[in-house]
């Protein structure tokens, strides 16, 4: 059975397009769990200062 079938021309292309979205998911996350850490951080020295 050939359902999915696809020449190469169709292939290559599609496999760019996963693989550059799997980096894009992955560095968003990054970035968001960095930015995050770095509020909290700030947010826990601003606190600190406040309570001294």
């Amino acid at each position: 059975m050939r359902r999915f079938f696809l020449p190469i021309a169709r292939k290559l292309p599609l496999a760019l397009l996963g693989s550059a979205l799997l980096v894009s998911v992955g560095v968003g996350l990054a970035s968001y769990l960095i930015g995050s850490q770095a509020l909290r951080a700030s947010a826990e020295n601003t606190l600190a200062t406040l309570a001294s």
